[in-house]
């Protein structure tokens, strides 16, 4: 990935819902991230992670579709490039979907 950010997992991790995402990317219960980039909807009882900061880009921007992945990556970008604190977790889909993705990126 450009500006040294990588997957801490080996890609982008989907699922049937948002919990088994988390944890098939490795996203360990409790897990605390500076940025968490989605709608923790369905996360799952005790899944939800302490993040310093959470934006759901779909709620301040409207539906983006295809686009949400490619905006939830340079919102990444900016926040690690920042010298913010911690790494950054994007989520996508829900219970109001058939499926749900998560990567966690680092530096």
């Amino acid at each position: 990935m450009a500006h040294g950010l990588a997957p801490r997992s080996p890609g982008t991790r989907g699922a049937r819902d948002l919990a088994a995402a988390l944890a098939a990317a490795g996203v360990t219960q409790g897990e605390s991230v500076g940025l968490w980039l989605g709608d923790e909807t369905g996360a799952g009882s005790g899944r939800l992670l302490s993040a310093t900061r959470r934006i759901n880009l779909e709620t301040r921007l409207g539906p983006l579709s295809g686009a949400l992945g490619v905006l939830q990556c340079a919102t990444a970008a900016a926040h690690l490039e920042s010298g913010a604190a911690g790494n950054v977790l994007a989520t996508a889909g829900g219970p109001r979907d058939d499926a749900a993705a998560a990567v966690l990126l680092t530096r």
